[in-house]
């Protein structure tokens, strides 16, 4: 198309565009003409507004439905590439939320110290630097949530791990066929309820009551 015929495809187009304001204008005048377009403004804004709201409300949906149920690997990988194409800190911090929940699950129930330990560490570093470096991406309710559920497994993780290891051991001791040996590992796991006894943030009932099962399974053997 030559430029003359291409500036006169856009002159007509320009026109087409501006007839309806125009009329618009002359039809009600230049204080109505304002109002309507402050009314359209507004509209405009309201939708956006709308549209935003609605996905941040999804965004929290799952921020917290990743913190209390378990993502498939499959899933996980997914909805990671997705968000990181979009928006690479939202996806980066429900890739951090991703590991915290999976060190959680694996921490509470690890019968292998040196994992539960491991795994608990994890967690304490990735949500200092969720709290630090995206706290501005969760709603207020749902970082409350969220935290919340961290708060309690590292609460728990003083009672469990000790609970833990020492089943661990306890299951070890069914295992084998002489007293001496048994008694062994039934010992190991009585020197870790005591030492769990001496965490001043432990659960002090549930490590006793796990002690008299295994201090009964010694007389037993």
């Amino acid at each position: 198309m030559r430029k003359k015929d291409a500036s006169i495809v856009y002159l007509i187009a320009i026109v087409i565009i501006a007839y309806p304001f125009v009329w618009l204008y002359q039809t009600i005048g230049p204080v109505g003409f304002l109002a309507v377009a402050i009314v359209a403004a507004l509209g405009c804004i309201y939708w956006i507004s709308s549209k935003n709201k609605g996905k941040q409300l999804a965004f929290n949906d799952l921020l917290l439905t990743t913190m209390t149920q378990r993502t498939p690997p499959e899933i996980a990988r997914s909805i990671n590439q997705t968000l990181m194409r979009q928006d690479h800190r939202k996806g980066q911090l429900v890739r951090y939320l991703q590991i915290i929940k999976d060190s959680i699950d694996i921490s509470l129930n690890s019968k292998k110290r040196d994992i539960a330990e491991s795994r608990m560490k994890t967690v304490n570093d990735m949500w200092h630097e969720v709290e630090s470096q995206y706290s501005d991406l969760f709603s207020d309710e749902v970082f409350s949530k969220v935290k919340a559920i961290v708060i309690d497994a590292q609460h728990k993780y003083h009672t469990v791990l000790y609970m833990n290891v020492a089943r661990g051991h306890i299951e070890k001791a069914t295992t084998l066929k002489t007293d001496k040996a048994k008694e062994k590992y039934l010992t190991l796991a009585q020197e870790v309820i005591l030492e769990g006894l001496d965490n001043p943030n432990s659960d002090k009932s549930e490590l006793h009551s796990l002690q008299l099962k295994i201090g009964k399974a010694s007389e037993v053997g």
